[in-house]
C-alpha cells in the first residue's frame, strides 16, 4: 500500500498524540516538583533535627563546665536554684517542668532564665534546660534536660537531650 494512502486515512492523529503527550507531560512535571519540595522538607528538617542536637549537647556542655568550675557541688547547685533568690530558677520539683534556663557564654559562666533563639537556615530554633533532682538522691544527683524547638512548615518540631551530672567532687 503506497504511503500517501495510509497518510490520507491518518488525519487528526497528530492531535491526539499532542494532547497525550501534553498530559503525561504534566503528571511528570507534577510528579517531578511535589517530589523536589518534599526532598527539600526532609532535608531542612534533618538539618536543623542534626542543629538542634548540636545545640543540645553544646548546652548540656555547658552545664558541665559551670559544674566543673563550681567551688562545690553546693555552689552549682545553688545557681541552678531559685530558692536563694539570684533569679536563675532551673531547678524542677517534677516533670514537666516549664522553669527554662540557659548558661551565659562566658568567662564566668552563669545561669539566666529564659530561652535563647538562634537563626539557623531562616529558621529561629529556641533553646533552654532545666534541672531535675533525682529522686533516689537528689543531694548527689541532678538532670540536665535541655529542650530545642523549631517550627517548620506550620509544625512543631523538637529534639530533646539530657545527661545526669554527679555530685564527684571530693568534700
Amino acid at each position: 500500500m503506497p504511503i500517501k494512502k495510509l497518510l490520507k486515512n491518518q488525519k487528526g492523529i497528530g492531535l491526539v498524540e499532542v494532547i497525550a503527550a501534553f498530559s503525561i507531560s504534566v503528571v511528570v512535571i507534577t510528579a517531578l516538583v511535589s517530589l523536589a519540595l518534599t526532598t527539600l522538607r526532609a532535608s531542612l528538617h534533618s538539618k536543623l533535627l542534626l542543629e538542634g542536637t548540636k545545640i543540645a549537647t553544646r548546652e548540656i556542655e555547658r552545664v558541665r563546665a559551670l559544674r566543673d568550675t563550681s567551688v562545690s557541688w553546693l555552689q552549682f547547685t545553688d545557681d541552678i536554684d531559685s530558692s536563694d533568690g539570684d533569679g536563675a530558677n532551673c531547678t524542677c520539683a517534677a516533670t514537666p517542668c516549664v522553669k527554662k534556663c540557659t548558661i551565659s557564654v562566658g568567662p564566668p559562666l552563669s545561669v539566666s532564665t529564659g530561652e535563647l533563639t538562634e537563626i539557623i537556615d531562616n529558621q529561629a530554633v529556641t533553646y533552654s534546660f532545666y534541672a531535675i533532682p533525682d529522686v533516689n538522691d537528689a543531694a548527689n544527683i541532678v538532670r540536665i534536660y535541655v529542650a530545642v524547638s523549631w517550627t517548620i512548615g506550620g509544625q512543631n518540631k523538637s529534639t530533646h537531650v539530657y545527661t545526669d551530672l554527679t555530685n564527684w567532687q571530693p568534700k
